[in-house]
């Protein structure tokens, strides 16, 4: 008895690992794929993340007092006698020098820092929703050609058996050749459609492994075609598209170029500075303090405060015409997509409900008509083949209305 239970638990174990166990991991849900996605280190999300970073570190340096000027000199030395007790000026010179910018200028300079920050932050989160938008649609791509080789397969099948049967009839005189033929021609057919949905196939995983690495090419996609929710109505979209990531990202742009007009018009107003030197001199000679207030002079404003100025105005005016134009398309492009998904919609409810039922009995029927010697062959083969027809367009509708949820579910701006 002892050895018997061991034998059932090795062979047990043996049946479950490891070609169960690696069964199990070859296959790629939906949900994996995209956070498989969202877990690799884009370069073009990693660049927009790191770009944030690094404004942000730069306008805090930018904002604060800028480092005090140490001067050390020698002043009215004597080049005759090089003799520094000869005259009573001469003395040895410390100074310091410290500009001062106004508290509103370093303001502006770190507000408009973090708001190019943030316009970068906002970009990486939009190429985020990019890829994840792409992954999905290659996920249903990919899910159409695997059911599509399938319902192929299953028809190569059909047409393999009633060709041995044609076979038996022909050899027995009881059908022509050119039947044989034709079945045969269509079972060449078949075949080449079947290579056309293999090689979709690769091209759509290699595309995939862009996003989610090696396991595109090694796993088998595993659900359904709706698993994204469907829209209820487009008014709901648009109310919230301002809050989508590429919206916001121009906003944070619009933001940051008010900012630069603010520092543009301080630049009309004086910068001030203090220094503040001692002289030492020698011989029981008093020593000499000086103490200055320097400032800006901002006369000859035309070719320096105006043009900068203009130029900051001219650059919110050029990002709030980008963002108006890219709320237009995308808004436009929205519309499109749930036009696009109600007629898909409409479309794979009557093949499946009409078209599907009438072409598969029309099949059934011409099957048993020909069986019996009251249809032709053709017939048979026509229905046959429409009815496959019928079957690879309804997988297709199915891909293409949740490629249209993907779509619009880009313009919700939400992650997952």
């Amino acid at each position: 008895m002892p050895f018997f239970y061991y034998f059932c638990a090795i062979t047990l174990m043996l049946a479950i690992s490891p070609s169960t166990l690696q069964a199990e991991e070859q296959v790629l849900s939906l949900t994996d794929a995209v956070n498989l996605s969202i877990s690799r280190d884009e370069p073009g999300v990693i660049a927009s993340r790191t770009r944030a970073e690094s404004i942000r570190a730069a306008s805090q340096s930018a904002s604060s007092l800028p480092d005090p000027k140490f001067k050390l000199g020698l002043t009215n030395f004597p080049t005759s006698s090089f003799d520094f007790d000869q005259d009573p000026m001469s003395h040895f010179k410390v100074g310091l020098h410290q500009d001062i910018p106004s508290n509103t200028r370093r303001r502006l300079i770190r507000e408009r820092g973090q708001e190019s920050s943030k316009m970068f932050e906002h970009q990486a989160t939009a190429e985020q929703l990019l890829i994840i938008r792409q992954v999905r649609r290659l996920w249903l791509q990919l899910l159409f050609t695997n059911h599509g080789q399938d319902i192929l397969l299953e028809k190569q099948k059909k047409l393999q058996e009633l060709t041995n049967s044609l076979e038996g009839k022909y050899l027995s005189g009881k059908s022509s050749s050119q039947n044989l033929l034709l079945l045969e021609a269509e079972m060449a057919i078949l075949d080449d459609a079947q290579e056309q949905l293999a090689e979709e196939e690769n091209i759509t995983r290699l595309k995939l492994a862009r996003h989610i690495g090696d396991r595109a090419m090694m796993s088998s996609p595993v659900g359904e075609y709706s698993q994204l929710p469907e829209p209820s109505v487009l008014s709901g979209l648009e109310d919230n598209l301002p809050a989508h990531p590429a919206l916001r990202q121009h906003d944070a742009k619009i933001r940051a170029e008010s900012k630069a007009i603010g520092l543009a018009q301080e630049d009309y107003k004086p910068n001030w500075g203090i220094d503040v030197g001692y002289g030492l001199r020698s011989g029981g000679r008093s020593d000499l303090l000086t103490a200055m207030v320097t400032f800006d002079v901002p006369i000859f404003t035309g070719n320096r405060q105006d043009k900068k100025l203009y130029s900051a105005q001219k650059s919110k005016q050029a990002a709030e015409l980008t963002q108006r134009a890219l709320a237009e398309d995308m808004r436009r492009n929205m519309k499109v997509a749930f036009e696009k998904w109600q007629r898909t919609t409409k479309r794979l409810t009557l093949h499946e409900t009409h078209i599907l039922t009438r072409t598969q009995a029309a099949a059934s029927a011409a099957e048993k008509s020909y069986a019996t010697g009251s249809s032709s062959y053709d017939d048979m083969i026509r229905i046959f083949l429409g009815e496959l027809d019928v079957r690879l367009k309804i997988e297709e509708l199915k891909m293409m209305k949740a490629q249209t949820q993907a779509d619009l579910a880009y313009f919700s701006g939400e992650i997952q």
